[in-house]
């Protein structure tokens, strides 16, 4: 688990340097208030639906190539796992904070809710 999760933190790390502030960092703290997911085991949560959803090309590498990392190491984690439901969105989209428009895949609010339903 530690190596699994060693894997994420190098993918992440990749992601805000190359994302500004990256959007799933600050969704993952709207997150920690209705949640016990720990920060890493929230983004993993939402990283699969972040990239299908951002297209980032990262380090070279397409966001489909991360997206079969994430399956490699069957990363599989739900926000339904960590007890979230659908009717949290938007009390989770309301806790989200600070300048999102700095992140360059950010489109808006119902970006944000799509994210998370598609995270669940």
């Amino acid at each position: 688990m530690r190596y699994i999760l060693s894997l994420l933190l190098a993918v992440y790390i990749i992601s805000v340097a190359n994302a500004s502030t990256c959007l799933p960092h600050r969704i993952q703290y709207g997150l920690s208030t209705v949640s016990v997911a720990t920060h890493p085991q929230g983004l993993a949560a939402i990283y699969r639906a972040w990239l299908g959803q951002a297209k980032p090309k990262i380090a070279g590498h397409d966001y489909q190539d991360m997206i079969c990392l994430l399956d490699r190491l069957n990363l599989k984690i739900t926000l339904t796992d960590f007890g979230i439901k659908e009717q949290d969105i938007n009390s989770i989209v309301n806790r989200i904070e600070g300048r999102l428009d700095f992140d360059p895949s950010y489109k808006g609010k119902e970006q944000l809710i799509e994210l998370l339903r598609n995270s669940l």
